[in-house]
Parts: C-alpha cells; structure tokens; sequence
C-alpha cells in the first residue's frame, strides 16, 4: 500500500514525513484520545473533514463548520 501523503510530489521520492511530524502535533497521546486501541501512537489529519462534493480548495476560499464532534467523549 503506498501512502500519499508521504510521496515528495516532485520528485517522487517516499519519507516518513510530514506524518512523523503530524504525530509531534496531532498525536493520539497528545490529544487524549485512548478510546480506540487502533487510535494508539497514531496522527490526525483532517480527520473530521468530509466532503459534500467534487471540487478544488484554494487559499483564501471560505469553509464552514456544519457540524461539530464532542472532543472530550473521544478521550473518555
């Protein structure tokens, strides 16, 4: 299974990064989050953001929040 997130768009070359990083910032110890076993030493990314469509994101376009997750129910 490749990853894409760990693929160097350019020059096609694989790393561990940025998800080592990731785990640094956004990490399961990190968050609380030790409902789940799979969730451990794991990193999160855009883990609460679902698409409604196709579509291109860009810098400077405007999201909105519709729904919110309780945060704390996933460190319970």
């Amino acid at each position: 299974m490749t990853v894409v997130t760990t693929i160097n768009q350019t020059t096609a070359e694989s790393s561990k990064e940025p998800l080592r990083t990731l785990k640094d910032f956004r990490g399961s110890q990190l968050l609380q989050w030790t409902k789940e076993k799979d969730w451990k030493g794991q990193g999160f990314f855009g883990w609460n953001l679902v698409p409604q469509g196709d579509g291109v994101i860009a810098v400077g376009d405007a999201l909105h929040v519709k729904k919110t997750r309780d945060m704390a129910a996933l460190a319970a």
